[in-house]
């Protein structure tokens, strides 16, 4: 099924107020095993438990990749301000 340039509309044009997308993918990976890339190259493996208004994620479990050496904290929760976040996906697997 073929979409029109026509049916796409600009990212000016999105009222991303009222915009579900970005809460209904993350409403979907609550209790799910998600991978984050942070804005500064970081990246961690963790349980999404939570997310806000603003996009701040609560994570459980945290095992953060990409500084000197690998942490994480089994059993621990932890708040990631949502400007910080670059993508989050399932992870595989999962």
């Amino acid at each position: 099924m073929a979409m029109a340039v026509a049916d796409f509309k600009r990212a000016d044009q999105i009222d991303k107020a009222k915009s579900p997308i970005p809460r209904t993918y993350l409403s979907s990976l609550i209790d799910k095993e998600v991978i984050i890339l942070f804005k500064d190259g970081t990246s961690c493996y963790a349980t999404l438990r939570g997310f806000d208004n603003f996009f701040n994620l609560t994570l459980e479990s945290p095992k953060f990749i990409g500084r000197a050496l690998p942490t994480q904290m089994r059993g621990k929760r932890v708040v990631i301000r949502g400007d910080a976040v670059l993508l989050i996906a399932p992870r595989e697997g999962s």
